[in-house]
């Protein structure tokens, strides 16, 4: 057997008395070590009943064997001779004994081993110093050892933390994948909701026509204002457009005021009037809604437009003349041009044949007996262009209508070439 001269007794521990080297020294093949390729190749192997086969380059024969617990060692007799080893290191990989009261020591490799197949002393030193904290290296042995060891640390330092990088990365990534999935169902859920909200009110509001951008023209009729030649909501002269009440710009709280959507906003009494004019403290309508967030035709047509005032109505009605046609009015304004407004002689006489057309203004005389009038009793401005008396004769005039009506709306735009003071 091929032993080895180590001068490190004082770094050898005892051996694990906690393990079972019994068991393991039965249940492999050991090679004894031998740092020379050139001499002999033994093996051992350990059978039951104390017998054990050695091997010598293929050559065998039987000895004897014998674990004593009592003191960790090993005894082998080979018919001539009995060694007494000391076990110090057991494992399933190396065996390392020494011969009792001696500094001679050997080692015994597992044939199957996986980190001791074809091992060097070199290989076996650094098995001992970092599977079992047995340093038997020499200084230089030893300053390599470490350094190895200083920069294996690093790169496993480094390692764990490009792990733990990519598993930030990872958890980042899911988290993000969350986060987005969850404005997703949101948006979903919102598109849904909105069809939803938009089918109910679909079934409960009447469908609001839009007039296209190029069908917003004005002409010159040679007054203060352009007057535009459709209804808010028509694309053409002839078509009557929408019907709003007085300050809605949306067209549809008073077609619908009763129904849940707008219930909320319904005060405690069931008048119309009460609310015909967008919140506001007391009810109270200002005097004129022209250019304000009120303002119909400015909502629904941009800022180049607007209502027309009570004044401008007048002038209109005051300036143009006015003839009757099939289906429409023809209004002639003092500079030659025209504009058409949609006739329908099938209308009943609540309003008269014809249309009565919205301004932003309130009536007067309602304003100054604001305070002993009840509110829902206010009207506002309007302009009618009627027959009279189903006889085709035009009636053109100013009139009041109640401010919850829902009414066509003619809108004007101020032409930059004129002065023109907006009604207070």
């Amino acid at each position: 057997m091929k032993t080895f001269i180590l001068n490190t007794l004082s770094q050898i521990p005892s051996v694990n008395k906690q393990m079972d080297c019994k068991s393991i020294i039965k249940s492999y093949e050991w090679l004894v070590f031998n740092d020379q390729q050139s001499e002999e190749v033994e093996k051992f192997l350990f059978l039951k009943d104390d017998k054990l086969l050695v091997s010598v380059n293929g050559k065998s024969s039987y000895s004897q064997w014998q674990y004593m617990r009592v003191n960790s060692s090993l005894l082998l007799d080979d018919g001539d001779n009995k060694y007494m080893f000391k076990i110090i290191v057991c494992t399933k990989d190396l065996i390392l004994l020494k011969i009792d009261g001696t500094d001679t020591f050997s080692f015994l490799l597992n044939t199957k081993s996986n980190y001791l197949v074809n091992a060097t002393y070199k290989d076996i030193k650094w098995y001992l110093k970092k599977n079992c904290n047995i340093d038997i290296f020499d200084d230089k042995e030893r300053e390599e050892y470490e350094r190895v060891q200083s920069d294996d640390i690093k790169k496993e330092k480094e390692r764990k933390e490009q792990t733990w990088g990519k598993v930030l990365i990872t958890l980042g990534i899911i988290l993000g994948s969350f986060v987005l999935i969850g404005l997703i169902l949101n948006i979903c859920q919102d598109i849904i909701e909105k069809k939803e909200k938009k089918e109910l009110y679909e079934k409960t509001h009447p469908l609001m026509s839009v007039t296209s951008l190029e069908n917003r023209k004005s002409v010159n009729l040679g007054l203060s204002v352009d007057w535009a030649t459709c209804n808010i909501g028509a694309n053409s002269p002839l078509e009557e457009g929408n019907r709003y009440g007085w300050g809605d710009t949306s067209g549809i709280i008073y077609n619908a005021r009763s129904s849940s959507m707008h219930y909320q906003d319904e005060p405690a009494t069931d008048n119309a009037f009460e609310f015909a004019y967008p919140t506001r403290k007391d009810h109270i309508p200002p005097s004129t809604i022209v250019g304000t967030e009120y303002d119909i035709a400015l909502q629904c047509w941009g800022k180049e437009w607007r209502m027309p005032t009570r004044e401008e109505a007048s002038e209109l009605l005051d300036s143009c003349m006015f003839f009757v046609r099939n289906n429409y009015i023809v209004a002639i304004g003092p500079s030659g041009d025209s504009i058409q407004f949609p006739f329908d002689s099938s209308l009943g006489q609540s309003l008269g044949h014809g249309y009565v057309y919205a301004t932003g203004d309130l009536d007067n005389f309602c304003k100054k007996y604001i305070h002993t009038f009840r509110i829902d009793n206010e009207h506002a401005n309007n302009f009618a262009l009627k027959d009279g008396n189903g006889n085709y004769v035009i009636k053109v005039a100013m009139e009041n209508a109640e401010r919850a009506a829902m009414l066509p709306v003619r809108a004007v735009r101020v032409n930059p070439g004129r002065t023109y003071n907006k009604h207070q």
